[in-house]
């Protein structure tokens, strides 16, 4: 199994279980910490490491510089940005643009590990 979803007690013991990878969407830094202490102890019960899983993240905030470090000091392996009113029909190309420019990787301070 690779990249189980979801923030339900269930979804992370799968992960813990049988996963490769966790994807947690729309939380917050205090949301992700909370659901990685219980990944924690999920793997620590099925007898597996934690630092084997390879979590995703989709911030519920805005990112700053910062926020990527708390991300990363959680043990986040990667951020997956969602532009805000992507599913509004006046978000348009330019909207897109200029959220893909406000977060650039080296405006945000991401970079690989």
């Amino acid at each position: 199994m690779g990249c189980p979803r979801g923030n339900s007690t269930a979804a992370l013991r799968r992960a813990a279980r049988v996963g490769t990878d966790w994807y947690g969407w729309a939380l917050d830094v205090a949301g992700t910490e909370q659901r990685l202490s219980e990944l924690r102890t999920e793997t620590d019960a099925a007898g597996r490491d934690f630092a084997e899983l390879n979590i995703t993240i989709t911030p519920a905030e805005a990112i700053t510089p910062d926020v990527v470090r708390e991300y990363a000091r959680l043990g986040v392996d990667r951020l997956l940005l969602t532009p805000p009113g992507t599913w509004d029909p006046g978000f348009g190309r330019a909207d897109f643009a200029a959220f893909l420019r406000a977060n650039a990787p080296a405006v945000i301070g991401a970079g690989s590990r």
